[in-house]
């Protein structure tokens, strides 16, 4: 489960990266269901307003309730792994100033 998060991990500027281009795949999933007139999937519309995982108050969430939990887990089984957990407190910062600035911060 870690590796499969572990852009949580990375430092501040290349985690952003990975979360812009996921919330392209995100979006571009929703184009795709709003083409064939179904139901848009839970943050994939591109139409509304910080809608998608590239806004602070919706990685914040992920953070917090999924990310951060299994990271202090897995630290405490492997204490070498400090700065896995570092990296993901500082990319918690970076969003909450986002979820607070209610604009994009550039990196």
């Amino acid at each position: 489960k870690c590796a499969d998060i572990g852009h949580v991990t990375l430092p501040v500027g290349l985690h952003v990266s990975w979360v812009r281009s996921l919330q392209e795949e995100f979006f571009m999933q929703g184009d795709k269901e709003s083409e064939q007139r179904r139901p848009i999937s839970f943050l994939c519309d591109r139409n509304k307003p910080r809608n998608g995982p590239a806004y602070g108050e919706n990685q914040l969430g992920f953070l917090d309730v999924i990310c951060e939990p299994m990271y202090t887990a897995w630290v405490k089984l492997f204490p070498t792994c400090e700065e896995l957990l570092e990296n993901l407190q500082a990319n918690r910062r970076y969003w909450e100033n986002d979820a607070q600035t209610l604009e994009v911060v550039e990196v």
